[in-house]
């Protein structure tokens, strides 16, 4: 038979591990929050990568034209 302490331990894990509708209403608000700024985060982060590609792109095609412009001047590339 149970005892009052084994009663009361039953109660408090019970407690723990069960949640009221409006407790689990509010995790789920606050996750959708959460998941709504990581994709705010994921838009910038891909907007800023889109970015740094455009870039990159401008950088090859620079290095193509000062590669074509020594070609065609004949100049002896700088040692590095």
């Amino acid at each position: 038979m149970l005892d009052d302490k084994d009663i009361e331990k039953l109660i408090k894990v019970q407690k723990e591990v069960f949640v009221t509708k409006e407790e689990f209403e509010g995790f789920m608000e606050v996750n959708a929050k959460r998941f709504d700024k990581i994709d705010e985060n994921f838009d910038k982060m891909s907007k800023r990568f889109d970015k740094i590609d455009e870039k990159l792109d401008k950088v090859v095609e620079l290095d193509h034209r000062v590669a074509y412009i020594e070609n065609n001047l004949n100049i002896q590339p700088l040692k590095k």
